[in-house]
């Protein structure tokens, strides 16, 4: 990772020159030959001049690179070595470039001796034009920048999986409730025997991993009780489809045994886990997908692809696009979320100076973004988590030791910056947990677990009050029940749409803030209902589930006697505040007059929409205290 993110940065700044100062060495065995027929490409004869500039030596740490002779030879020619993954074959130009192709060359070729193979290959890699090299090395930048924002973290409530380094595309599984120091000996991992692209826990079956492969297949996996006690390469299915190598996949957020997959072959295919088959095959990219996200409701899905479109998909009554618009301009990467409720989409991703940027539009209209929020120069995509009681947006990077956090608001400017979270070390990954794991006594609204070097810790997000004894029912509204499907397979399939329940968060036994305060802000209940802050135990289903919540409160109707001392409070606070709409400018000579009336009118507009907006703040404030 860190070597990752150092030649992206270096690319960054130093751009293509950069790339024509590396070298790159490494050996192949060819049939039973001796190591005498190790070879790598001839500098001088195909990248003339890079001499004379200086060397980049890009290789990994065998022992023939990291013996003593060898590094003194190379302190010698005073080149510099850039730092390489331990075992890496797809960040090597001579892995993955140049000895595949030499392989297919010597494919089905017999030799009578070792001078005869060593002339072949040396003929070989002299014929070889320069561009071919030059194309090795230019893949670089791809390569690394997949291994910087490839997903490398996956957690739910019960266990977590994490890829291992080294060739055979293992993933380990370890246990939450099997804390500390691992132990010695073999892990036990899931081997796949191909590169991992992408991989996602069921969000309604805790034992069950789906993997996607370059190979085009995606391994379904499912772990014991008791979680691995051995490494198996024996998955409980592959599914078979995509012609090329899979860029993502996302389970569906309500219906149970859906999964949907991105390839490199331009299509979306979304498959019936229950039966294995593939039902939908979503069309009309012309490049690259970055990032794929279903709609709360189940029934949209969004795409952001490196054609600089977004895409909006119905894929149960369409398999083109229903809406498109015009999405991050870069080519680095992007990934996209959805947000209240569904009518707002969020997307993340670079400008063409590689500066991170998160754009918010209407999901019913992609021409324009509503808002552009620029962060910092990174090679690093942030990575997205919604958590959508709270209205708060988390984006990370792989490689960051920050967590942005950005409330997503229906009205101007709709991305509102909240306090940033800072490591103090960096982090490979983070994984954020279901709701009902939070621990709402301690105020905690979000947590996550991150991944390190050498750790997996606990990341807990909380809200500072002062009356934490009580449950935060203004901060704790009913929330969705996410790890418990509404829909089969079928159901989906056929047409069926379901909203999630909502439960309270709430402990059983603890008095709620509202009923420490009184009725303010509650709604009035028909006689004999239960309100979510009566004694009713943290698990029971909300009543009336399929409406919108006030986030002032428990339901959107409110009372007449509640709005009306609102409005009360309102007025009172915007009375109390004096707004000057004389501007210095009136006194200014050498001004048109018409305008400067037009303008005159926008400015003392945003002076009074600035005082209106301050007395809503104080209202919400007085509410929630």
């Amino acid at each position: 990772m860190a070597s990752a993110l150092t030649f992206l940065m270096r690319y960054h700044t130093d751009g293509d020159a950069f790339l024509d100062q590396i070298v790159t060495g490494d050996e192949i065995w060819v049939s039973h030959n001796t190591p005498e027929t190790k070879r790598q490409s001839p500098i001088q004869n195909k990248r003339r001049g890079m001499l004379s500039r200086g060397i980049v030596l890009l290789h990994d740490n065998a022992h023939l690179h990291t013996a003593a002779s060898t590094r003194e030879l190379l302190d010698q020619f005073g080149w510099e070595i850039f730092d390489h993954p331990p075992y890496s074959p797809d960040l090597a130009p001579s892995n993955f470039h140049l000895f595949t192709k030499l392989k297919d060359f010597l494919c089905g070729t017999r030799f009578g001796s070792d001078e005869e193979l060593n002339k072949t290959v040396n003929t070989w890699l002299n014929e070889l034009a320069a561009e071919e090299y030059n194309t090795g090395i230019l893949k670089l930048v791809n390569r690394y920048d997949k291994c910087l924002n490839i997903l490398c973290f996956a957690a739910n409530s019960e266990r977590v999986a994490v890829p291992l380094s080294g060739p055979g595309g293992k993933i380990a599984v370890f246990e939450l409730s099997k804390t500390g120091k691992l132990p010695d000996g073999v892990i036990p991992t899931l081997v796949h025997g191909t590169n991992i692209m992408d991989f996602a826990w069921d969000p309604f079956n805790n034992h069950r991993l789906a993997v996607a492969c370059d190979d085009g297949t995606i391994r379904l996996w499912l772990i014991p009780e008791d979680g691995l006690a051995e490494p198996t390469n024996e998955p409980d299915a592959v599914l078979a489809g995509h012609s090329e190598k899979i860029y993502f996949i996302k389970f569906h957020p309500l219906a149970k045994d859906v999964l949907a997959s991105g390839s490199y072959d331009m299509t979306v295919r979304i498959w019936d886990l229950a039966t294995k088959e593939e039902r939908i095959v979503l069309e009309g990219h012309t490049d690259q997908m970055f990032s794929f996200a279903w709609s709360p409701c189940g029934v949209y899905c969004a795409t952001v692809c490196k054609d600089s479109k977004l895409r909006v998909y119905k894929p149960r009554s369409k398999t083109q696009p229903i809406r498109e618009g015009k999405g991050p301009v870069g080519s680095r990467g992007a990934r996209v979320v959805w947000a209240l409720e569904g009518r707002f989409i969020v997307v993340m991703g670079f400008d063409k100076v590689s500066e991170r940027q998160i754009q918010i539009f209407k999901a019913d209209s992609l021409n324009t973004s509503l808002n552009t929020v620029g962060l910092d120069v990174s090679p690093a995509i942030l990575i997205p988590f919604y958590d959508e009681d709270s209205s708060t947006l988390f984006l990370t990077g792989k490689g960051d030791s920050t967590i942005y956090a950005f409330e997503v608001t229906e009205e101007a400017p709709y991305l509102c910056p909240l306090s940033h979270h800072r490591c103090n070390t960096l982090h490979q990954g983070l994984s954020f947990l279901p709701k009902h794991v939070c621990d709402v006594g301690n105020v905690e609204f979000a947590k996550a677990l991150r991944l390190t070097n050498n750790t997996i810790e606990p990341l807990s997000f909380t809200v500072p009050r002062i009356k934490s004894d009580l449950f935060q029912d203004d901060l704790f509204p009913p929330t969705k029940v996410t790890w418990k499907a509404t829909l089969t397979s079928t159901q989906w399939f056929q047409g069926m749409d379901k909203l999630p329940s909502r439960q309270s968060l709430k402990p059983e036994g603890m008095e709620s803030l509202s009923e420490a305060q009184g009725s303010a802000g509650i709604s009035e209940k028909p006689a004999g209902s239960k309100t979510p802050g009566s004694s009713t135990a943290a698990g029971g289903s909300f009543p009336g589930s399929q409406q919108p919540y006030n986030r002032l409160g428990w339901n959107a109707d409110i009372s007449g006697s509640t709005k009306e001392k609102q409005e009360q409070i309102q007025r009172a606070v915007s009375n109390r505040m004096e707004v000057n709409l004389k501007l210095e400018q009136d006194d200014m000579e050498g001004v048109d007059e018409r305008e400067w009336g037009t303008l005159r009118e926008i400015l003392t507009g945003n002076r009074v929409a600035l005082k209106l907006s301050f007395a809503n703040r104080v209202l919400s404030l007085l509410l929630t205290r």
